[in-house]
């Protein structure tokens, strides 16, 4: 028998996540047990409020984990995260060219409920390799 956790968007039924992923002993990655965790917490089309989101239901991936903030159109900060970047808005992560990508992408995702897959590479440099 399969057990499955879900609520939010998408069918009638929610996102679905087959639990059973637990029970065969392999375990779902931390982008997988965020998702869950956030798609668990959903009510109709809103998102979460941010009291809501308690870090214990995090806290087997909270290394791997942050909360951003909108504070102004295209301007998004670390509300919360796993290393100490709290404060500092998420472009600087991000070379000079692509942070208006970021912008766009971020103010989607804030103007209805989205979810936002985004591949990153580092081209690498001189020392770096490329990621």
């Amino acid at each position: 028998m399969k057990t499955f956790f879900g609520n939010g968007f998408g069918s009638s039924f929610g996102k679905i996540v087959a639990m059973d992923r637990f029970d065969s002993g392999r375990s779902l990655s931390p982008i997988r047990q965020a998702e869950a965790y956030w798609t668990a917490l959903l009510t109709g089309d809103g998102v979460p409020m941010r009291s809501q989101i308690d870090p214990r239901g995090l806290e087997n991936i909270l290394e791997y984990t942050f909360v951003l903030e909108r504070i102004a159109p295209g301007l998004t900060r670390f509300r919360l995260a796993g290393m100490e970047v709290r404060g500092m808005p998420l472009t600087s992560f991000f070379e000079p060219c692509a942070r208006d990508q970021i912008k766009t992408v971020s103010e989607q995702v804030f103007a209805q409920p989205a979810i936002a897959n985004l591949t990153l590479d580092s081209s690498g440099r001189l020392g770096r390799v490329h990621l």
